[in-house]
């Protein structure tokens, strides 16, 4: 159990020696794409990465504080975009990103 970018960096860690799970998110993230945020696939999608209820709300985009600002939407996209080659490829979902707007995620939770 921890912040959502250590859930991030666990699941990260899980898929470079389980295809399976490779597979099972990057599936997971395209139907999140196509269904959009507010949909079951999205929430199937973001659920791999929070341990809590405030999490999984803040990634569902029901926390308005975080959706309110600059770069919530951008994280929450990322995070779904950079997903669909999970089993091929290094993407590193969203810890690339700068960590002022990584780290976003987690603020005050």
């Amino acid at each position: 159990m921890g912040t959502i970018i250590e859930n991030i960096a666990d699941v990260q860690k899980r898929i470079q020696t389980d295809p399976g799970l490779a597979r099972e998110i990057g599936q997971d993230s395209i139907e999140a794409i196509l269904n959009g945020v507010g949909s079951a696939e999205w929430g199937l999608y973001v659920s791999h990465f929070a341990s809590n209820r405030k999490q999984l709300n803040r990634l569902l985009g029901k926390d308005t504080e975080f959706m309110k600002g600059d770069y919530s939407k951008l994280l929450l996209a990322y995070l779904a975009a950079s997903a669909p080659c999970m089993g091929g490829t290094e993407l590193k979902l969203i810890t690339d990103l700068d960590s002022k707007v990584r780290d976003l995620l987690d603020k005050d939770l």
